[in-house]
């Protein structure tokens, strides 16, 4: 899990113009295939983490 603490960024322009290849899941995806299979549970309660956002996204849209 560690090499998932920081962020990756592949761009695939290039592997489907020059190979014709398209990669089978987006990164979003398999890292939730991958939680799924271990059946891990979320370190933070996602409901939670939801209300936060939401209220983040209220006091932004107030400031402008």
């Amino acid at each position: 899990m560690k090499f998932l603490s920081f962020g990756r960024a592949l761009d695939t322009t290039r592997l489907r113009t020059e190979f014709g290849f398209t990669p089978r899941w987006t990164t979003v995806q398999a890292f939730d295939d991958y939680v799924r299979a271990r059946a891990l549970r979320p370190a933070i309660d996602p409901e939670w983490v939801a209300a936060v956002q939401r209220r983040l996204l209220g006091f932004a849209a107030q400031l402008r």
